[in-house]
């Protein structure tokens, strides 16, 4: 069994993993071929397969999916033969996965390419059944399980376990009835005695099964890769990056749209609210204005006293409402998951006193200019109001 090197470990730990792989095609102990990148390695994916409804009681079985560029048809791959992952740390290759078994072979006949599925010998434990096992009248649980490794043609090891977990003695034989699958039984077992079981204890020290479930590895030069099906393969092959950065862009563009359009007619309203109460408020000082008219006081001066009452009344009530909100907005950012809802800073802070003020004296000013377009005498001579 092949040990982890230290920069192995660190390459698996990694946030980023870049590393070279090359899968082997074996008949027995006998290599048929080996596919890189540079060849006809197109990608592969491994992935945990089987039960997990608990967390001892199952098989960690490992699913192969390879992915080959085969052209000319030259690769011939058949169910049975054996799959070998191996990963390039300097000038050697380590092989922290367990050998796959071909199950299933499928060719695309418009681009040629071969898409293997192939599983590590906990999966052909399905093919059996506990009447296949030579076992005695009497048997331990280890001597169940050396019996089952046996006909899977791998062996047992107790990694990290004694023996005692194991010595359970079934003088008559367990309570099966051997129409159960191997695999079935062998999940009784680990139940039995709180473990898991799998193959190749080199995926422990990489972390492979209680880390990452799943493991994908492409081509390092995605262009090269994507020209390369274009140009030989003539497939209209898109990147999934862009495609996917631009359905976002768009969803994201519509979004903004629909947020600014709820802003536009939430702030129109307000707008017509405060100028109605404005209008409403003004009417019982229009005589006030004219009176200002009539002894020859200017228009800018009229505009310069209801500009400032307007800006004393927002200081009073908008200014301490904008600045309530800002301080509830900032202490929701603390909150997880609300930093990307919500952004609240000095910027956004002061922009929005300033439309405040400015929307307020806008619409504060609307009726004061409707009135000082008339002359003194056309506003005195109003009757509508006292």
């Amino acid at each position: 069994m092949i040990s982890a090197k230290p920069c192995f470990m660190q390459m698996i730990n990694s946030v980023s993993r870049d590393f070279e792989a090359r899968v082997e095609l074996l008949d027995g102990s006998t290599v048929l071929n080996t596919f890189t990148y540079d060849g006809a390695l197109q990608s592969f994916t491994i992935e945990r397969t089987g039960d997990e409804s608990s967390f001892f009681g199952f098989g960690i079985c490992k699913k192969l999916t390879l992915k080959l560029r085969d052209k000319e048809r030259n690769i011939n791959i058949t169910k049975g033969q054996r799959l070998d992952v191996s990963m390039a740390v300097g000038s050697d290759y380590l092989y922290p996965f367990p050998a796959f078994n071909v199950e299933e072979v499928t060719r695309d006949e418009n681009t040629n390419a071969l898409t293997i599925t192939a599983y590590d010998a906990i999966y052909k434990a399905n093919n059996y059944k506990v009447s296949d096992m030579k076992l005695p009248q009497s048997y331990t649980i280890f001597g169940f399980a050396a019996a089952a490794s046996s006909l899977l043609g791998i062996p047992i090891k107790l990694d990290g376990l004694t023996a005692e977990e194991f010595n359970t003695e079934y003088s008559n034989g367990a309570n099966f009835e051997g129409t159960e699958s191997v695999r079935e039984a062998l999940n009784d077992v680990a139940e039995a005695t709180g473990t898991i079981y799998f193959v190749n204890n080199n995926m422990i020290k990489t972390k492979l099964i209680t880390i990452a479930k799943k493991m994908t590895v492409y081509p390092e030069n995605k262009e090269q890769a994507l020209n390369e099906f274009r140009n030989n393969f003539e497939l209209n092959i898109y990147d999934n990056y862009q495609k996917e950065k631009k359905e976002y862009l768009i969803g994201k563009s519509k979004g903004k749209t629909v947020l600014y359009a709820s802003a536009g007619i939430i702030l129109c309203i307000s707008l017509i609210e405060i100028f109605l109460m404005s209008r409403s408020s003004f009417l019982s000082r229009v005589k006030e204005v004219g009176i200002y008219r009539a002894i020859g006081v200017k228009k800018k001066d009229i505009y310069i006293m209801f500009s400032g009452e307007i800006i004393a009344i927002t200081t009073l009530t908008s200014l301490i409402g904008i600045s309530l909100c800002a301080y509830i907005m900032k202490v929701l950012t603390f909150i997880p998951g609300m930093q990307s809802i919500i952004m609240i800073n000095l910027k956004t802070y002061l922009e929005a006193v300033i439309i405040c003020y400015g929307f307020n004296l806008l619409v504060g000013l609307i009726p004061v200019y409707a009135v000082l377009r008339k002359r003194p005498a056309a506003i005195l001579a109003r009757t509508d109001l006292d």
